[in-house]
């Protein structure tokens, strides 16, 4: 009787593992989406201190009605007759991170918030809009980094051969490509 005996190198089962670790890795999104959640309340509170949508154009000033009001009450600007708005808008609590996706809880806000963020322009003494929610191009940007250092921290692509696979950039596992391998 005779035996024959295979020998992989690099051995599959160790491919196997860490492909699996690579996958695990880029399951779990809650880093990035943190990330992103942070970012939405930064750029609301950039809102609140430039006076501008998230476009960037200003908020339209105080009616000429409300102005002698708004003078004679202690105001620090648009929409912070208090403090309740802004801080409403840029709580921890205002978002919610799940492993899908970020929500943004408006019911967290003031009764009185999404009517400034909207604007009532169709009542008699209309109240226009001043949109603080929403993101500018810089916050999506910044989000779109923090996702992509996410998945750059995630994996390697290399060429091996003419083919392109994948190698775990997990530092406590370290690289498996092989040592012929080209990284893109």
């Amino acid at each position: 009787m005779s035996t024959v005996e295979f020998y992989w190198t690099p051995d599959p089962v160790l491919y196997a593992e860490r492909l699996n670790a690579v996958a695990a890795s880029l399951e779990n999104r809650v880093i990035p989406l943190a990330a992103a959640s942070e970012a939405i309340r930064a750029d609301i509170q950039e809102r609140f201190e430039t006076e501008t949508d998230p476009s960037g154009a200003p908020w339209e000033d105080w009616a000429e009605t409300y102005q002698p009001y708004a003078e004679a009450y202690p105001n620090e600007g648009i929409l912070k007759q208090t403090t309740e708005l802004e801080e409403a808008a840029t709580a921890t609590e205002a978002t919610v991170v799940t492993n899908e996706t970020v929500f943004y809880r408006t019911n967290a806000l003031p009764h009185y918030g999404l009517a400034h963020d909207l604007g009532l322009p169709d009542r008699k003494n209309p109240l226009p809009q001043r949109e603080f929610l929403g993101m500018s191009d810089e916050a999506v940007g910044e989000i779109m980094g923090s996702f992509y250092q996410w998945f750059e921290g995630s994996l390697d692509l290399f060429v091996r051969r003419g083919r392109i696979a994948v190698a775990n950039r997990d530092p406590s596992s370290g690289r498996f490509a092989p040592a012929d391998a080209e990284f893109i």
